[in-house]
């Protein structure tokens, strides 16, 4: 099992203002075949 996270806070400046951001990511694997092949399932989340 693998987990990401990441936020950018906003931010304003002379020309442009942008929200805050937040994603994530969800990852899971399992080996099966007897160790010779991988299953995996990912999960991206942004907001």
């Amino acid at each position: 099992m693998q987990t990401n996270g990441f936020y950018r806070g906003p931010s304003n400046n002379a020309q442009s203002e942008t929200e805050g951001l937040f994603s994530s990511n969800l990852a899971f694997s399992k080996d099966i075949f007897s160790d010779n092949a991988t299953i995996g399932f990912n999960n991206l989340n942004s907001t």
